[in-house]
């Protein structure tokens, strides 16, 4: 229990995340902190991460997939390949427009935290796969056919999730803490601006990433996501190739990772040299046979690339 008879509610919390305390005990505490600061915005975040989101609109953008993995098995003749990533540009055009873009997860947080640690990952069959499958059936069975498709991720996406909450809400304590004494709670304004400023204004710039919280470095600023080199970094160290089954290729992997985090150091990062080095590490999970290397790498890749033109130098 987070809770002291001594000490102040923020005291108790700032105690618990300090602590490491399990996630849904803090959040319960921030229920009761909402409660006693009248805040309606703290209470109905902590709720939601609690018990789900019951509205697709309220939905964070941290709880959001964009362009999941999609893996089929598909019978060319009387061969049968599995674990075969697919693309839209590999089923009919009048397919496509069922592909999944993107994914909500709405689960209650212990749900999310449960996936964290299925070491076999998480398979997904959003309902608009099925009509892709019968579409290209249709098309080009018996000689081509998916036989089943399914978005998989790996266990340590959902820590990412997990991670990204925690750490919003320690920044949140943080200001809340800061110029508040520590014996007394912030007015309501204060907790609601607080909400305002690393909960509803994150839902357009949460990181996308696989596993563990981004820190905030001060080697760099970055604008429209809000991510520096420090925080590109800290992704890339979510692909350490010791995780995963590489084989002969693991010192490989790693020699190529190492050449992406020291490109990432350089003033002007090439943005070319880290795509060539993204699909170099494909290549080498794809013949390593090790489907969660992949997906990590889609993920990582696609994040990486996607913010470094919007690097600029910091103090």
């Amino acid at each position: 229990m987070i809770f002291s008879m001594t000490d102040s509610l923020l005291v108790s919390i700032r105690k618990g995340l300090i602590e490491e305390r399990p996630l849904t005990e803090l959040l319960r505490a921030c229920i009761f902190l909402g409660s006693d600061t009248n805040s309606d915005s703290l209470q109905e975040w902590a709720k939601n991460e609690l018990n789900g989101y019951g509205s697709i609109d309220g939905i964070p953008e941290y709880r959001k997939l964009k362009g999941p993995p999609v893996f089929a098995k598909i019978q060319a003749g009387n061969s049968i390949m599995s674990n075969m990533v697919l693309g839209p540009h590999n089923v009919p055009e009048r397919a496509r427009k069922y592909f999944p873009e993107e994914l909500h997860f709405d689960q209650p947080i212990q749900t999310l935290i449960e996936w964290s640690t299925r070491q076999d990952g998480i398979n997904l069959s959003p309902p608009n796969l099925l009509r892709v499958r019968d579409l290209h059936n249709d098309q080009y069975a018996p000689l081509n056919q998916i036989l089943n498709l399914n978005v998989y991720l790996d266990n340590s996406y959902f820590s990412g999730i997990v991670d990204r909450i925690r750490t919003l809400m320690t920044s949140m304590i943080a200001d809340l803490t800061h110029a508040t004494p520590l014996d007394e709670l912030p007015s309501s304004e204060k907790v609601n601006a607080t909400v305002m400023k690393h909960i509803e204004n994150n839902y357009e710039t949460t990181i996308t990433q696989a596993n563990g919280a981004v820190a905030i470095g001060n080697s760099a600023k970055a604008v429209q996501k809000g991510l520096s080199v420090d925080d590109l970094l800290k992704i890339m160290q979510t692909i350490n190739p010791e995780k995963f089954d590489l084989g002969e290729a693991r010192a490989e992997a790693e020699e190529s990772i190492q050449s992406i985090a020291d490109e990432l150091k350089k003033e002007s990062p090439n943005k070319g040299f880290i795509q060539n080095a993204f699909e170099k590490l494909k290549e080498l999970s794809i013949k390593a046979g090790d489907k969660a290397f992949t997906t990590m790498l889609n993920l990582v890749g696609k994040q990486i690339i996607e913010n470094i033109p919007q690097l600029v130098s910091g103090g």
